[in-house]
């Protein structure tokens, strides 16, 4: 995750002096990570509207584990509101999400639904996508592309959609609804994750006929979401620094001190021991960013870049893991002053650290720039069930102004 050092309790600042909010920007967001090294402009707070069951409120309330999700039949209906009581055939018409601000859809996912989905944006009395809902949680682009001609085939079209979500963007300037047209009876999982703009931001709206006038922008997108190690590029040339380092049982080394005001483009490293499977989680990654008394990043190795347990190879734009132990990770890491990255062992046997660090010239802005966060919590001897009960993980604890990104 990215915080401020500053620690400052604002929702909403002023409104973004960079330029309307367009598809083509939100695009761009995907792809081109060093805005992650900015607080957002103009700045937006993440919403989901979601199957969860509506009896979980409050929590050590009575219901805060009841897990009536979306499987069908619930004891309190998971959407917001009726419009059209079902009927015979039990299906009836509902808003499952709603927004009266500027604003995106960011993210959908289901695992399973039934019926069909009408969504309006900006008070429109035509809805703007209708079809079923399973291709529009799934596969938003796939869908719209296939009705439009631009696919010849009707599929899961791999880049903005991936793993039962669609992350393809559909910006509103006034407001958003999303009606549902199914079966409360039947099993229908749903989230839907919006960004929420403060009022008087210029969103450029959502239209079907984008996808043929910005139809080399969503190519290029699609490109590095489906293989980021082949198309990704930076934005702006950097310099490349070596690592090689021996580390012994129980000792600290130091990969890389940097100076200066920059940002770290990529981190690659790779390991060789004659136990690699256990090296992945011994070998703990720091980093520090202008002189800070503890590290910012801490983390095993392997969990930093999510290749554990030992090396599980995937391709994404904000981290990779190749087959050969090599990890990159893309997130961008500003800082002012300074930056040292430094791995401890700790385990028993030397490990050989290996990779590169690619960093540029990049101004600090005090009022804009953040640094960029990334710690681990382990719990042992964890025992849920009989007189222990169900119990609440707490993994991120965060005051301050920033940007949640990840787990």
């Amino acid at each position: 995750m990215f915080l401020r050092s500053l620690v400052c309790f604002v929702l909403f600042g002023a409104i973004s002096a960079q330029g309307a909010v367009t598809f083509e920007s939100l695009l761009s967001e995907m792809t081109q990570l060093e805005s992650l090294a900015k607080y957002p402009d103009p700045p937006y707070k993440t919403v989901q509207f979601s199957s969860t069951d509506r009896r979980s409120t409050a929590p050590y309330a009575p219901e805060w584990y009841a897990n009536s999700d979306g499987f069908g039949k619930e004891p309190q209906p998971n959407i917001l509101r009726v419009l059209d009581e079902p009927g015979e055939d039990h299906i009836g018409r509902y808003v499952i999400a709603e927004a009266t601000c500027p604003g995106a859809i960011v993210r959908t996912w289901t695992a399973k639904i039934n019926g069909k989905v009408f969504l309006y944006i900006d008070d429109n009395p035509e809805p703007v996508i209708e079809g079923e809902m399973t291709d529009f949680l799934l596969d938003t682009y796939g869908t719209l592309a296939f009705e439009m001609g631009i696919l010849k085939e009707k599929r899961l079209e791999k880049g903005f959609h991936q793993r039962n979500a669609s992350y393809f963007p559909i910006p509103f300037s006034k407001s958003l609804r999303v009606e549902w047209e199914g079966n409360l009876n039947e099993i229908h999982f749903y989230e839907i994750e919006i960004r929420k703009y403060p009022q008087g931001t210029e969103v450029q709206p959502f239209s079907k006929e984008l996808l043929l006038t910005k139809n080399v922008e969503i190519s290029e997108a699609m490109a590095v979401l489906r293989q980021p190690s082949t198309y990704w590029k930076p934005a702006h040339p950097g310099e490349t620094h070596e690592i090689d380092t021996q580390v012994e049982p129980g000792a600290v080394e130091i990969l890389k001190d940097l100076e200066g005001s920059r940002r770290v483009q990529t981190l690659s490293l790779k390991i060789e021991a004659a136990d690699p499977f256990k090296a992945y989680r011994q070998i703990i990654l720091k980093g520090y960013f202008d002189y800070a008394p503890q590290p910012q990043i801490e983390a095993p190795l392997g969990d930093f870049f999510g290749a554990g347990p030992g090396i599980n190879p995937y391709d994404s734009v904000p981290m990779t893991v190749q087959p050969d132990g090599t990890m990159t990770c893309r997130f961008p890491m500003a800082f002012e002053k300074s930056a040292r990255f430094s791995v401890l062992n700790l385990g028993d046997q030397p490990v050989r650290v290996t990779g590169k660090i690619v960093e540029s010239e990049a101004a600090w802005e005090p009022d804009k720039s953040q640094h960029f966060f990334a710690k681990w919590q382990v719990d042992h001897d964890i025992i849920a069930g009989g007189e222990t009960g169900v119990f609440d993980l707490p993994f991120l604890d965060a005051r301050g102004k920033g940007v949640f990104v990840g787990t």
